[in-house]
């Protein structure tokens, strides 16, 4: 998965995926002490957020396992 714009200034952030418009994800955020900020079911080939400033794992997990990725809101 994608996360882009990262860094971002304005705190939205969008997460895409390359496969099916139709897979059922979950997408879920932590801080950097490890605390859970967001966790969401997410059906399609995309999620928008927004985040306060801050560094951020973003975790995707579908049927085929589970990715990660760092987001960084100045």
């Amino acid at each position: 998965f994608d996360i882009f714009p990262n860094p971002t200034a304005s705190g939205e952030f969008t997460v895409s995926w390359a496969d099916s418009p139709i897979k059922s994800h979950r997408i879920r955020v932590y801080n950097v002490e490890g605390k859970l900020v967001l966790d969401e079911p997410v059906l399609g080939g995309k999620y928008t957020g927004s985040l306060p400033s801050g560094e951020y794992v973003i975790v995707v997990e579908d049927e085929s396992g589970v990715t990660s990725r760092k987001l960084v809101v100045i």
